[in-house]
């Protein structure tokens, strides 16, 4: 009876956004895929934002990120959610934000006594810092399998502004989205989610491409970096990456490789510390130390005349000149 009234009460929290009060603050520059439109969604494939699906109401106000502006955005909700409740929508943006940071995404039934976190918005209100919450995993909600139920560990707990925040496990891997909270008075404060393997086609008939930084940099003097992307195609793919300017791919376990549904792989990228470009596919780009151009070096002066170059006089030869001149002068 205490788990259906919980469900019930949830259920009633689900059609307003929830999120952090009283969490731990992170730096929204440091977690630049995170984006909230009074509601928290988690950038992934360059230009998708995962979210609930009770979230898309507020698809109108458009998408903010912290490096790049604000977006407007096209929604896709679950298919089950009106009859099965999986409150899970992914939000196509009209670009491509810029986003060093990336959480890859896991198919796996979490167990129960994991410890998980919830990464969001706080109230959602102006410029509030983004919060997390750590909380537990407890047995869901009685014939709901789908759902996945947290009991909070840190005094902190989910409040009116930004559902669809993600559900990440020991390994920072999302592993469901939040959807609603609730005060269980026996348990105490509990936060109720979707299980994200609940989403697995939905998500790859969507996306169908690779989960990846849109930027990424080496020291300001060069080297090589490692890139780590995620595949969320239907099918198998075969890793065909390119570099260009001041990139190249120089190994990896992406390269050459066959790359399954949900896998991840690296690319190890060197790079003289100017700009350059890995594509993954079809314009899936990440841009390697963005705006560092080469600087351009002077052309050097000859000792012997002055000139840099190019045709111009120098000053021995502009004397030249000058005599010749003075000379006719004299003749005539």
């Amino acid at each position: 009876m205490k788990k259906t009234l919980l469900a019930i009460a949830l259920l009633s929290c689900s059609t307003s956004a929830l999120a952090i009060q009283d969490g731990t603050a992170v730096d929204w520059s440091q977690n630049d895929d995170m984006v909230k439109m009074n509601c928290t969604g988690t950038l992934i494939a360059g230009k998708w934002v995962l979210t609930a699906a009770h979230c898309s109401k507020n698809a109108p106000q458009g998408v903010n990120t912290v490096n790049s502006g604000r977006f407007t955005a096209t929604t896709f909700n679950h298919p089950e959610y009106w009859t099965s409740g999986i409150d899970i929508a992914l939000w196509q943006l009209n670009g491509a934000p810029e986003t060093h940071a990336i959480q890859f995404l896991s198919m796996r039934n979490v167990e129960e006594g994991e410890n998980i976190r919830i990464t969001g918005f706080g109230a959602g209100v102006g410029l509030q810092d983004l919060a997390y919450s750590q909380q537990i995993a407890i047995p869901p909600t009685e014939g709901r399998p789908e759902w996945l139920t947290l009991k909070i560990q840190d005094g902190s707990r989910t409040i009116g502004g930004d559902s669809g925040a993600p559900y990440t496990d020991a390994d920072g891997l999302i592993i469901g989205v939040h959807n609603a909270g609730a005060l269980d008075h026996q348990t105490g404060e509990q936060a109720q989610g979707s299980r994200l393997s609940y989403a697995k086609d939905f998500i790859l008939e969507h996306i169908n491409s690779w989960h990846y930084p849109t930027v990424a940099n080496t020291p300001t003097n060069g080297g090589t970096i490692t890139v780590k992307v995620q595949s969320l195609h239907i099918d198998s793919v075969v890793d065909n990456a390119t570099a260009s300017g001041d990139a190249t791919i120089t190994g990896g376990t992406c390269s050459g490789a066959i790359v399954n549904s949900f896998d991840i792989c690296s690319y190890e990228v060197a790079s003289n510390g100017y700009e350059g470009t890995v594509t993954l596919d079809d314009n899936q780009t990440i841009t390697i130390n963005k705006g560092r151009t080469k600087p351009v070096t002077p052309p050097t002066p000859d000792p012997e005349t002055g000139s840099s170059g190019g045709g111009s006089l120098g000053f021995l030869s502009l004397l030249s000149l000058l005599g010749l001149g003075l000379l006719r002068v004299k003749q005539k």
